[in-house]
């Protein structure tokens, strides 16, 4: 069985990284307002680079402004989420209010602090830290992956439905035609046997007969037809 904190990472990369698969210049935009700026527009390779980066930096700041983007995210795209990972482990399942902000602190816990110099001065590299966040890019890298392939099959999926209901659709169309086409031909026959009595001079009932013989004709053609259509 996972860990809460294994389940937590991994919930935290996909919401992350589905925010870049799906928002890239919002996430460009929240990287610009930190001083980290691209030229050309950056890659999603990129995007997940520095967003590690700066997770590992515990940027108070910058924390804060990803929990307020990914809240934002989640509240329309969790159900998408859940779809593209397609595994057993349904994303982000029943939990509420909150969620961004122990989804980035999941992430960002697995860096620590940093370790600071004996007697003050800058922060000194955590190697440890450096090592979990190269793994941290690999994974999200690779969760990003799998989404994005699930995409990419759904969508085919959906196009090959949209070409089979369009082959049903004129399918039955052209049935339709056709017993329209049956139905006009035979109105034509009964109208052309009802003249030929009609100037034979042929009595009443015989008429009716004829007329009720081709109605019937008719008739069977319909049924026919709508029998087709309905299999």
């Amino acid at each position: 069985m996972k860990s809460t904190t294994h389940t937590q990472y991994k919930n935290a990369l996909d919401a992350i990284g589905h925010l870049i698969l799906t928002k890239p210049e919002a996430v460009t935009a929240l990287l610009a307002e930190h001083g980290v700026e691209f030229s050309p527009p950056p890659k999603k390779t990129q995007l997940v680079n520095e967003v590690i980066e700066m997770l590992a930096e515990n940027n108070s700041a910058f924390n804060e402004d990803l929990i307020e983007l990914l809240d934002v995210h989640l509240e329309y795209k969790a159900n998408e989420i859940n779809q593209l990972i397609n595994e057993d482990d349904e994303f982000l399942g029943g939990l509420v209010g909150g969620l961004a902000k122990g989804l980035v602190g999941a992430v960002g816990g697995l860096f620590g602090k940093k370790k600071k110099r004996g007697g003050g001065g800058a922060p000194r590299p955590n190697n440890n830290a450096a090592a979990q966040a190269a793994q941290a890019k690999a994974d999200m890298q690779r969760q990003m992956e799998k989404m994005r392939q699930e995409q990419k099959r759904r969508e085919e999926e959906a196009r090959r439905r949209r070409q089979e209901e369009e082959r049903r659709r004129r399918q039955l169309e052209e049935e339709d035609r056709r017993r329209r086409e049956r139905q006009r031909e035979e109105e034509q026959r009964l109208r052309a046997a009802q003249n030929k009595v009609q100037k034979a001079g042929m009595n009443p009932i015989a008429m009716i007969a004829i007329g009720l013989v081709a109605l019937g004709t008719i008739g069977s053609f319909i049924m026919s037809g709508a029998r087709k259509s309905a299999k």
